[in-house]
């Protein structure tokens, strides 16, 4: 498994940079686990690149997870507040949301 470590903002500033990131780890060919510790600000355009990575993941039948207790407040209620991921134990999984 690949653990990347996602960076401070989930902004339109670093969209692209953040897309790039994730999409090389999972051209790896291995599960990708997120450690969200570090965000402390996420929009949009953030929210829609872990989306379309979890789709991406999907398609090439890879897991990308995050634990909650390894993400930060900021990234787990926005999560919560958009239904971007569900709750399985103990790990967040973007893939599972992508389907209903």
């Amino acid at each position: 498994m690949m653990v990347v470590s996602l960076p401070g903002e989930l902004t339109v500033g670093n969209a692209a940079a953040l897309r790039s990131l994730l999409l090389s780890a999972l051209e790896a060919g291995e599960p990708v686990e997120l450690d969200g510790r570090a965000v402390s600000e996420v929009d949009a355009a953030g929210l829609q690149v872990l989306w379309s990575a979890g789709v991406t993941a999907r398609a090439k039948s890879l897991s990308l997870t995050f634990c909650r207790q390894g993400a930060s407040r900021p990234l787990i209620e926005a999560i919560d507040l958009t239904g971007l991921g569900r709750l399985r134990d103990g790990q967040w999984l973007v893939e599972e949301a992508n389907h209903g």
